[in-house]
């Protein structure tokens, strides 16, 4: 696979093969002592900074994955063979500008199974040595690529080339050793088969289908609950460098949290505004999030159209950021911005979460999980009083949908019964997240201009002593003394709320949502 020129080599990939990661990285530079003088002072010799540099490049790269290389490996051209039997994976090189020709056609006998010579694409990625916006070079192939690249709005170039640990900015992203901190950075998989339409959701290997009739055994086994499982871990793991500001919650957290089964057909996830950075990056944060999940899930073998319209159609992420209102629309996921300061550290707990497939093999069929690199991710969720708080507001203010108000109502006595009886008497805590959950509501309305929900809202239609009526006691009592009673902070939240003008909504919700701290 010696490419000479300009192409796209997506479907190339995909059919030789199908449904593996593809990593990226640059530079490492094995075994050039000049590197350490001017970019690795860590590192105190050669060997030091080559071990270092594999045992990070297997950290993250399986055997079985894809990993291109995007120029300047080795300043030792005689230790190439040596060095690419030592790291992981199906191994293509990009030609650098410290790249020697010759490698072209000795590539087979250095342990590549690739080589590229100019950059190239895969759909919307482009892959060069140095960035296309500076790079120059008469080539009339390279010329074409940046010239495709300059008028795709999609494009995103993977270059290395900069020894720096500062980040890009889109449409660059510098994927050297030194930014990467040296361990090679997924970006995206290779293609697979649709099964057809009308097909069950099952993955088509035979080790799925040995284990799936393993465990069939199972109580109240599911095979398309364990397989959409399956789905919704492979894409948050895609999103693991969010780990701190992402969170689940919606039926699938009940049902990882409490084991709660419903019939769960999207992944409602979360990403919270940084502080830290400015506004456009937390846009921008929020689309690589979305793009990262769309592209996990798209090419797994054996998922079925059904299931990928359902993926198309999901509002995955809800974005909080200041100050500022937006909505971004994005063909494969929607997602929502509105302002933030409504969430709190103290409304999240961390998790390092496996498949249910991996939790029910570990306990006797340890083989059986071997080989398969089932995925893996950490994960925030709410904390039970935003479960809680969550299932309140939908049942009493969510306008129409009886069908799901009544779902949302077993929900709500199943994770109370879950999660105990707590202290009739503290309900502060409570509150306070009804109160903030309630305000990023009507701001997730206004954002979108829905003004009808919010006078349904207002309205309030929903008979909550009905409600209350229905639960258990201990929890009524809390409840009561939070909705039903006139001088309760919710109810001095919600007056105001009533008395607001359409577009006043934001500036009023601001003020408000200090009124518990």
């Amino acid at each position: 696979m010696a490419i000479s020129f300009y192409k796209d080599i997506y479907e190339l990939l995909s059919k030789k093969y199908p449904n593996k990661k593809i990593y990226v990285i640059s530079d490492q530079h094995f075994y050039h002592s000049k590197i350490i003088e001017y970019d690795r002072p860590q590192f105190s010799d050669v060997d030091q900074m080559n071990e270092y540099i594999i045992n990070a490049h297997n950290s993250v790269v399986s055997p079985n994955d894809i990993v291109i290389f995007l120029g300047d490996f080795s300043f030792k051209k005689g230790a190439i063979p040596e060095l690419m039997a030592r790291l992981n994976g199906h191994k293509f090189l990009l030609m650098g500008n410290h790249d020697k020709s010759d490698l072209v056609r000795k590539y087979g006998a250095c342990g590549l199974e690739g080589i590229f010579t100019t950059p190239v694409k895969m759909n919307d990625t482009y892959l060069s040595h140095e960035r296309l916006d500076t790079a120059e070079r008469d080539d009339i192939h390279f010329r074409l690529l940046v010239k495709n690249f300059n008028a795709n709005p999609k494009g995103y170039n993977y270059h290395g080339h900069i020894h720096t640990t500062e980040p890009s900015a889109r449409p660059f992203k510098n994927v050297t050793c030194e930014a990467l901190d040296y361990r090679p950075l997924l970006i995206g998989y290779t293609g697979g088969l649709l099964v057809s339409d009308d097909s069950p959701l099952i993955i088509n290997s035979d080790k799925f289908q040995i284990i799936l009739e393993y465990l069939k055994k199972e109580k109240n086994f599911d095979p398309n609950l364990l397989l959409t499982d399956y789905i919704y871990s492979t894409m948050l793991e895609a999103n693991s460098s969010y780990a701190g500001s992402a969170f689940v919650y919606g039926s699938y957290a009940l049902y990882k949290k409490f084991g709660y089964i419903s019939n769960f057909s999207d992944l409602d996830v979360a990403l919270v505004y940084n502080d830290t950075i400015s506004k456009n990056r937390n846009i921008q944060r929020l689309k690589e999030a979305v793009d990262r999940m769309y592209v996990s899930v798209r090419d797994i073998e054996g998922v079925n159209v059904s299931f990928i319209k359902r993926i198309v159609n999901m509002c995955a992420f809800e974005a909080l950021y200041a100050s500022k209102c937006g909505y971004y629309a994005k063909c494969v996921l929607d997602a929502n911005l509105i302002p933030h300061n409504l969430y709190r550290p103290t409304d999240f707990i961390q998790v390092q979460e496996k498949t249910t497939i991996e939790k029910l093999l570990s306990r006797d069929q340890l083989e059986m999980i071997e080989g398969l690199n089932l995925p893996q991710y950490s994960v925030q969720y709410l904390t039970t009083n935003g479960d809680m708080a969550n299932l309140l507001l939908q049942i009493i203010f969510q306008k129409g949908y009886n069908d799901k108000r009544s779902s949302a109502l077993k929900k709500l006595k199943y994770v109370f019964k879950s999660f105990g009886n707590p202290d009739p008497n503290n309900i502060d805590d409570l509150e306070d997240t009804v109160i903030r959950f309630f305000l990023r509501n009507i701001l997730f309305f206004y954002t979108l201009r829905r003004s009808s929900e919010i006078d349904y809202i207002k309205e309030e239609k929903y008979d909550i002593g009905k409600l209350l009526n229905t639960l258990p006691a201990p929890l009524a009592i809390q409840l009561e003394a939070i909705f039903k009673n006139p001088q309760s902070d919710f109810n001095t939240v919600f007056k105001e709320i009533t008395d607001t003008s359409f577009n006043d909504i934001p500036q009023v919700v601001e003020e408000l949502s200090h009124i518990k701290k």
